[in-house]
């Protein structure tokens, strides 16, 4: 029903908001409640349902007699109000959401790869701490590895952020699809709803579930000549299970993002990601310029730290910390944006 009501909000955005308006949308609302209950009650599916609600109930024109809207007049006709957004064709928005897909795995890739770059530096120490590999060995292999992996995930992370490039437009300005787009991308968001709590659960899962391996080792294990290996290779178990789960995060998050940018329902606007008016390019917001500075410093940090002390198997947890704290910032800015914005509308 979501999406049917956003159809129809959208419908109605062209026309004048006074009482006759207003009262032919809440009958045209109750006449698709009744139909889509309907069609409910023979089983049918939910796609099929939201498509035959939209296309029976979706021309205003042969509608206006029923719901007692006076007819467009010719002469002079008041400035209407236009739909927020960029208009997208049918075709678009299918390769738009076949390309959200196929990045969210490539992107997804690449984080898990940046969470797995640590893993063989705690496998290799906790062997040197078993007496089966020398420590020198142990960090030129493990440090290899890690950023051999990290540079994998950097060419995943640019190869497929340029293939959503192209919609950008659209994800900043909000997408405004004809008719049978309209259709077809509430049939694809009625999909995604099937498995997209599925993959959340699963992802939560996993991350708490991450931490099992190394708490029952430093149990079972306490006091232990070995614990240190031990707990070290009981450790590194955890950052495959964190992997999978964020893998999850972005797969399902992508998918829904791109469904509600079809929709007109992503968050967008000014508060958001303003426009140049000239240029039509995105202006850096506050979080955009201050992303640049923090996150090249925190490298520089976490290098400086590592290698000042060579406690590569701790310094990671500076990574954890930088980003929510980073999130807190960037989630208060956005809030203080959206409700400037929101005021100054008002005025």
């Amino acid at each position: 029903m979501e999406v049917i009501r956003t159809y129809l909000d959208n419908l109605f955005s062209a026309l004048p908001d006074t009482p006759q308006t207003r009262r032919a949308k809440e009958e045209l609302w109750g006449m698709m409640e009744d139909k889509y209950q309907e069609l409910k009650d023979q089983g049918l599916p939910e796609n099929q349902i939201i498509g035959t609600v939209i296309s029976q109930f979706g021309n205003l024109d042969e509608l206006r007699e029923t719901l007692g809207l006076e007819q467009p007049c010719a002469v002079a006709p008041a400035p209407q109000p236009q739909p927020a957004g960029i208009p997208m064709s049918f075709a678009q928005a299918r390769e738009c959401l076949d390309t959200y897909r196929r990045t969210s795995r490539g992107i997804g890739i690449g984080v898990a790869l940046c969470i797995l770059a640590v893993m063989p530096l705690f496998v290799l120490m906790g062997l040197f701490e078993l007496g089966l590999l020398p420590e020198g060995l142990a960090v030129a292999l493990g440090l290899g590895v890690l950023f051999v992996l990290v540079a994998a995930a950097v060419v995943l992370f640019i190869f497929y952020g340029t293939q959503l490039s192209p919609y950008e437009k659209w994800k900043t300005n909000g997408a405004v699809l004809e008719q049978e787009g309209m259709a077809w991308a509430g049939q694809q968001k009625s999909l995604l709803s099937r498995y997209f709590p599925l993959r959340i659960a699963l992802g939560v899962v996993l991350c708490i579930l991450s931490v099992v391996p190394m708490l029952v080792t430093g149990i079972l294990v306490d006091g232990a000549p070995f614990e240190d290996g031990a707990v070290l290779m009981a450790l590194s178990v955890l950052f495959p299970l964190v992997a999978v789960g964020v893998y999850q995060f972005i797969r399902a998050g992508m998918v829904d993002s791109c469904c509600k940018m079809l929709l007109g329902e992503l968050d967008t606007g000014p508060a958001v990601s303003p426009v140049d008016a000239k240029t039509g390019k995105k202006v850096p917001t506050v979080v955009d310029i201050v992303a640049q500075i923090y996150w090249p410093l925190m490298v520089i940090v976490y290098l400086v730290w590592s290698f000042l002390t060579w406690d590569w198997w701790i310094t990671w947890i500076l990574w954890p910390i930088a980003g929510i704290l980073f999130g807190i910032f960037a989630g208060v800015s956005e809030s203080i944006a959206k409700r400037k914005a929101y005021r100054e509308k008002q005025l």
